[in-house]
């Protein structure tokens, strides 16, 4: 379930930004950097895909693949955390997600 939308800068292997739009509570929590007002960077290409932290919560019962940022790699280090809100019958509460894996980014030719 996607929340409010915001624009944030997403860095390639390269190192050269992106602007990228993601949902503010993901994006807050993995650490992107908000696009400013006439940021001038590029949006990211049709094909190109980017780096992905798989999360999931202790009990296995909600699992997520959230964009990773290049420049935060503290969320894609082994055994990190990030703390995320499961929506239950129309309630919200937060629950702490653990990394269990990672996917790189990727360009597609299809």
């Amino acid at each position: 379930m996607a929340g409010k939308l915001g624009n944030y800068l997403y860095y390639d292997d390269n190192q050269k930004a992106y602007k990228v739009k993601l949902d503010k509570t993901n994006a807050v929590a993995m650490g992107f950097t908000a696009a400013q007002a006439g940021d001038s960077s590029p949006s990211l290409p049709k094909r190109f895909k980017m780096r992905l932290a798989h999360f999931q919560t202790s009990d296995n019962l909600h699992k997520r693949n959230l964009p990773a940022p290049k420049n935060n790699s503290d969320k894609l280090k082994s055994g990190a955390t990030v703390s995320l809100p499961v929506y239950n019958e129309g309630s919200q509460q937060n629950q702490t997600f653990t990394i269990t894996g990672r996917t790189g980014e990727k360009q597609t030719y299809n």
